[in-house]
């Protein structure tokens, strides 16, 4: 109820509409949360955060290729948003694109491997060190 009055009082602010999205998102509703996303990308297509969870709630439906091409789009968007290139790592390396998912996880490092995305792309890179090609 008091999501729905927030949205009613700012029908025209995406971040109220991700932030709906990122709720559905905490509680695994994937399905609702990419509804919110998508108005919320609507509203502002330079959400690079929007971007990247859209793209990690496809996937946790089994839909990662459409997750991908939300993350793509995001990088295209905003090719030095770091925590979109660390998504695309995961992604891809669930789908067993381990080559790809490396490259991808030194991109999110090589942008500043001081935050806390640049560690995990350390440790995911570190993880995915010894697997096969």
């Amino acid at each position: 109820v008091q999501i729905q009055k927030v949205l009613q009082e700012r029908p025209n602010d995406p971040k109220a509409f991700a932030g709906v999205g990122d709720l559905y998102f905490d509680q695994h509703k994937f399905i609702d949360a990419i509804e919110y996303y998508k108005k919320a990308i609507a509203l502002d297509p330079n959400d690079i955060d929007t971007y990247n969870d859209m793209g990690l709630s496809y996937h946790y439906i089994g839909r990662s290729d459409e997750g991908l091409k939300y993350v793509e789009e995001g990088i295209k968007k905003n090719p030095v948003y770091q925590r979109v290139w660390l998504t695309k790592g995961f992604i891809l390396a669930t789908k067993g694109n381990i080559d790809g998912a490396r490259s991808a996880w030194e991109t999110a490092y090589r942008i500043d491997p001081n935050t806390d995305i640049g560690r995990s792309a350390a440790s995911f890179l570190e993880q995915y060190k010894r697997v096969a090609k």
